[in-house]
């Protein structure tokens, strides 16, 4: 099965970057909640949990449902990749640096990447003038 991903860069916009925000302390919140599991119960908080604890939350509200469920998936995925790590340096801590470290939080002013997935988006082709252009909906 071959999967087809198109980043699209866009100029600065003032709305998309309060959504960034949201994602941004979305992220952060989740963060916080699988922190604190490990600290309390040594456990892992997996996507499928954190997605039903944060549903109510003001954060996830703001966002389209699938841009959030995103956002804590792409969390999800960093600390597996933490595990993975920690699990693969203690067999070859010749290949580290330095014990790798937990996600950290994101800054409190910043930003955080917007996933939209192809049922969010349309991309429609034009043809203007033999010219094919391609032009995002939402």
């Amino acid at each position: 099965m071959v999967k087809r991903t198109e980043t699209i860069h866009l100029n600065y916009d003032k709305n998309l970057s309060w959504l960034c925000h949201i994602s941004k302390n979305l992220y952060n919140q989740a963060n916080f909640i699988v922190k604190q599991s490990l600290n309390d119960e040594g456990d892992w908080i997996r996507y499928e949990e954190l997605n039903k604890q944060l549903k109510g939350t003001e954060n996830y509200s703001i966002l389209p449902k699938q841009t959030a469920q995103q956002t804590l998936k792409m969390m999800d995925k960093n600390w597996k990749s933490f595990f993975q790590s920690i699990k693969d340096w203690k067999k070859n801590p010749e290949n580290y640096y330095s014990k790798p470290n937990p996600p950290k939080y994101k800054k409190k002013n910043g930003e955080n990447i917007l996933t939209f997935t192809n049922q969010q988006c349309v991309t429609k082709f034009i043809n203007y003038n033999n010219v094919l252009i391609s032009s995002i909906c939402y």
